[in-house]
């Protein structure tokens, strides 16, 4: 059964329906059409506000990406989310995290092909999807996987 309803936020007015593959999607109308409106949680870490912000932060990106597709009602996305934002903080810019809730952008999360939570892609510059991981992973698995896509030396961290 369909369950409507209407979410306003700073940022945005969208409508709530039933999905089967994350519970909740909204089908976003954003307000705002040409300013980026990221938030910066920290250095680093970026929060995905608008679809504008996903093709400024990600696929315009000079840096290397982890790129987490999360929901607030996940467990294992809320258990995943401070290790990644540890492991960013660790790499001291040579590498970013940005979030992006998948109750808020069924767009990008259907364009990018993601049919489960937490999923992280290892985004290269420019936008190249080196690796998609589903699910939740540790600090170790993570190290290993930046390494492994990016080159990026681990050792010294």
């Amino acid at each position: 059964m369909l369950k409507k309803g209407v979410i306003r936020s700073s940022g945005f007015i969208g409508n709530l329906k039933k999905c089967n593959n994350f519970g909740l999607m909204i089908n976003s109308k954003l307000n705002h059409n040409s300013i980026a409106t990221f938030v910066t949680k920290k250095d680093n870490i970026f929060e995905i506000e608008s679809e504008k912000d996903y093709e400024k932060l990600v696929k315009q990106s000079t840096k290397p990406i982890l790129l987490d597709v999360y929901a607030d009602w996940c467990g294992p996305c809320r258990m995943l989310s401070p290790i990644l934002e540890s492991t960013i903080e660790d790499f001291k810019g040579k590498v970013q995290l940005v979030t992006v809730n998948a109750d808020n952008f069924e767009n990008i999360v259907h364009e990018l092909g993601v049919n489960a939570l937490p999923t992280v892609f290892y985004i290269k510059p420019g936008g190249q999807i080196a690796h998609k991981n589903v699910g939740f992973t540790d600090k170790a698995t993570v190290y290993s996987l930046i390494k492994k896509h990016f080159g990026v030396d681990t050792s010294a961290i």
